[in-house]
Formats: C-alpha cells, sequence, structure tokens
C-alpha cells in the first residue's frame, strides 16, 4: 500500500467528523410550503454540458489543435450535493488531438467545503490548483488556446488523482492556504520504486480595492518525487530517454499529458486586477492577468542551474455587455537538449480576440495568434512557429458551476 493510499482513511474520517458537527437541517419550504428534496436528506443533482468546436488556419506550435475544423474542451459535467456538507462532481472531457478525438475522465471528486475551523477537504480526480489558471476549465478562457506557459509546462492543463486540504483563513480579505497530495501520474514520469508521487503547495490573499475594483496574488509550487525530467514532446529528447532507460514521449502520451519541458520543481506567482464601474461587471469590466512559472530539477549535475522560464500576461477589457476584446502576450525561455548538451529554445506569443456573448451561456471568439522564434526554438520543434486565424464557438447547455475570480 503506497503512502498516498494510506491517507484516505484520515481523509475519510474528516467527511465523517463534518457530518457529526453539522446541525441537522430544518426542513426549508417553497413558496407552497413543500420541503425541498436536499433539505430531508435526498441528494441533489445537476447536470450540464459546455460544447466547443472551433477552426483554425493553420496548426501551431505548443498546440495539440489541428488545421481547420477541430472540438476544443468539451465536457458533460454531473454535480451532485449530497448535504450541505458534502457534493461531488464528475466531469467527462473530449477534445481534438492531433487528427483523432481524446476523451477522459477529467473530474470525479467528493468534496467537503465547510469542515470546522475553515478547512475544506477535497478527495478524488481533480484539477491541481497549481497557479491561476490551471484549477479552471479551458472552454471559460478568454483566448482560444491557454497561454505558452500551461502548453509547454502543463500540457495545457494537470489533473491527478489524490486529496486536497485547503484553509481559508478568517480575516477581513480573502487569505486561502492548501496543498495536495497528488499520484503523479498525470505528468511524465521516470519509472521509481517510491509511490510518492506528487505534491503542491500554495497560498493566495485578495480583497478590494474599492466597490470598482479587486485583486488577487498568489504563490504556488509543485514537487514531482519521480518526475521525468528536460523536454519531450516537440522536442528532441530521444538522447536523454536512451540515458535514462525510458521513452519520456511514449509515457506522456499514455497519460494522456503533453507536457514538452518539464522537470521536477515548477514554481508559479500569479496575479489578478478586475475593475468594473461601480461594481457592475456585466456593463463593462477590465481584466488584467499574468502568471510567470520557473521550472527546475532536470538535467545532470553539471546542469543544476538550469532552468525553463515562462510568462504572460493577459489584458480583456469589456466594453459592451455583449462584446469583449483581448490581448496577451506570452514568452517561453526553454533549454532543449542536443547531443553537446542543453541549448536554448525561446519562442514569443502574441495573440488578439474579440468575443461575442449573446449571454453567459454562448460565446463566440475571432482571435488572431502570431508565433515568433526568438532563438533556438525551430530547430526542436516539429510544428514550427506560425501565425493563424481561430473560430470559436462555446455553447453551454444545462447547470454550470460559478464563475471563479
Amino acid at each position: 500500500m503506497n503512502r498516498l493510499s494510506l491517507l484516505w482513511l484520515p481523509a475519510l474520517s474528516c467527511i465523517a467528523w463534518a457530518a457529526a458537527a453539522q446541525p441537522s437541517p430544518k426542513p426549508a419550504a417553497h413558496a407552497h410550503g413543500q420541503p425541498q428534496a436536499h433539505a430531508h436528506g435526498e441528494p441533489a443533482f445537476e447536470l450540464g454540458a459546455v460544447l466547443n468546436p472551433s477552426w483554425q488556419s493553420r496548426a501551431q506550435a505548443l498546440s495539440h489543435r489541428d488545421r481547420g475544423l477541430g472540438l476544443g474542451h468539451s465536457d458533460l459535467t454531473l454535480d451532485a450535493k449530497f448535504a450541505p456538507w458534502l457534493r461531488g462532481s464528475f466531469s467527462a472531457v473530449a477534445h481534438s488531438d492531433h487528427h483523432k478525438i481524446d476523451t477522459t475522465i477529467e473530474e470525479a471528486f467528493l468534496e467537503a467545503p465547510g469542515l470546522p475551523g475553515g478547512l475544506q477537504l477535497r478527495a478524488g480526480r481533480f484539477l491541481s490548483q497549481l497557479g491561476y489558471l490551471n484549477e479552471l476549465h479551458p472552454h471559460g478562457d478568454d483566448f482560444v488556446m491557454r497561454p505558452v506557459l500551461h502548453r509547454a509546462f502543463l500540457g495545457g492543463h494537470y489533473f491527478d488523482n489524490g486529496l486536497r486540504l485547503n484553509w481559508v483563513a478568517p480575516t477581513s480579505f480573502y487569505w486561502r492556504v492548501g496543498g495536495e497530495m497528488l499520484r503523479g501520474k498525470g505528468l511524465p514520469t521516470t519509472p521509481a520504486t517510491s509511490n510518492v508521487g506528487a505534491w503542491t503547495l500554495g497560498t493566495r490573499i485578495g480583497g478590494d480595492i474599492s466597490q470598482s475594483s479587486s485583486w488577487q496574488l498568489g504563490l504556488s509550487t509543485l514537487r514531482h518525487g519521480r518526475g521525468a525530467t528536460g523536454s519531450a514532446g516537440e522536442a528532441h529528447h530521444h538522447h536523454e530517454a536512451e540515458e535514462q532507460g525510458h521513452d519520456i514521449a511514449a509515457e506522456a502520451a499514455h497519460h494522456g499529458h503533453r507536457a514538452v519541458f518539464f522537470g521536477r520543481r515548477m514554481d508559479v506567482l500569479e496575479g489578478v486586477w478586475k475593475w468594473a464601474p461601480g461594481g457592475n461587471a456585466r456593463a463593462q469590466q477590465f481584466r488584467l492577468s499574468g502568471e510567470m512559472a520557473r521550472v527546475s530539477g532536470f538535467g545532470d549535475a553539471q546542469s543544476a542551474s538550469a532552468r525553463h522560464t515562462a510568462w504572460y500576461l493577459s489584458a480583456v477589457y469589456r466594453f459592451r455587455p455583449q462584446w469583449e476584446a483581448g490581448v496577451r502576450l506570452d514568452r517561453l525561455s526553454a533549454l532543449a537538449l542536443h547531443e553537446e548538451g542543453y541549448e536554448p529554445a525561446r519562442l514569443e506569443e502574441r495573440s488578439v480576440s474579440l468575443a461575442w456573448k449573446r449571454d453567459h451561456m454562448t460565446t463566440v471568439r475571432l482571435q488572431f495568434t502570431a508565433q515568433r522564434d526568438r532563438g533556438g526554438f525551430a530547430e526542436v520543434s516539429e510544428i514550427k512557429p506560425a501565425n493563424a486565424v481561430h473560430l470559436q464557438f462555446v455553447r453551454s447547455f444545462g447547470a454550470h458551476g460559478a464563475h471563479a475570480y
């Protein structure tokens, strides 16, 4: 039995403790005097779906999207509320991946959101709360593709099996501290006898500056005890794979993970600022967000100081209730393994988008993305940096969760 498995008993004990600590709810009446189903113990279920087809003029580097029509991150979600102190979620996902449709179970977890002392516990499969965007579903993003940072280091987004424990401080501002114990198999791995897997730690603070503006800052870190190191996917990795006696790219593909540059440690700094006149974000809003990430812990002793780094800065302006315009700048500075050693591989990406949102269920987005090789990237990439036009349609059906900050 591995160490992660040993944590399931304490997790279940905490959920039972939460149940015992909650007072028996009184039946709540509807307008007609009938009690709600959930109030007397019956679970409440909500089913939702998202369809996300898109078209692009040509394939681009660090992207699984093909030229022409394709399917973006589309899902079928079932949310359940079993009690005021216990909820669950299940999400099945489909998307295009190099001329085929990939399907997977992205989320399947139970959560006790209201444990005593401000604690929150989640167990199962879920999106890791590493950085700002990763724990959000990609179809809710402001751009067609995730930033280069996420595509290069996390394969778009990282989900895994494990446990999460968060603590929300009783302060006048928002302050969350949390950690996750994960299997680590959603990341490129190497053969190892250790069952420790991966873990994350992070903190996030935020608050209101005025009635019209608010902010959020976060810092998180990922450690992967048995992680593969270096570069894979589009980069030349064969020399390293032979040295390790393991095909990293095949392992990454097996787990549905398309990370290209990776190591045993990843640190992420995030920041968000939002402004809406009088707090009315539906009429007008400006959103500024960005992340910086550093990946380390790869290579041999002679390259102990080697780093992959990336950052992005995004600005989106809702100038009318149904219209938004956005710009994003991405930079990647990585090291790709050649026979002579590690060589720099740098990529710059600039995106401009215009979105029409008929309502909160429907989005049509036109985007232009320009990629530039800033040194050595074209030499290690099977798909060369290129310019492309994207057209995206996102349609939600049924119930869907509240939008995060």
